[in-house]
């Protein structure tokens, strides 16, 4: 459980933050940012591409 909390923890005051101060860099930059999401339909991630999982 300990790991889980630190995961949400690093996720809100890292991760989040410096997406954010990503994103407005470029879009003050005019460069565009794109979203994209990959998301595995077998709890094993066997579905993914060889892309992916390297």
């Amino acid at each position: 459980m300990e790991a889980f909390n630190l995961y949400f923890k690093q996720l809100s005051t890292l991760v989040l933050p410096n997406v954010k101060r990503l994103q407005t860099a470029c879009r003050e930059a005019s460069i565009e940012v794109m979203f994209t999401v990959i998301e595995s339909l077998t709890l094993d991630g066997r579905d993914r591409g060889l892309d992916y999982k390297m």
